[in-house]
């Protein structure tokens, strides 16, 4: 799509609508749910950084993880 956008900006004569929008967007077209998403998507790489030693613990051994005092 970027290959095509250069040939036809390179073409002389032919003047497209803003054809630079089809790759990179326009601000003005992101939602609200949008924005909620990467808040929750924020939220959820958050906790599973913060949590990421107890979550592998139980994931591979629960009574190894209970011994080495993971809390459960």
């Amino acid at each position: 799509m970027a290959l095509g956008i250069l040939f036809i900006d390179l073409r002389t004569g032919y003047t497209p609508p803003n054809l630079f929008s089809y790759l990179f967007g326009s601000i003005l077209a992101v939602s609200t749910t949008d924005l909620l998403m990467l808040v929750l998507d924020a939220v959820i790489i958050t906790t599973v950084e913060l949590f990421r030693r107890e979550f592998s613990a139980i994931s591979f051994d629960e009574e190894f993880s209970a011994i080495i005092g993971v809390p459960l």
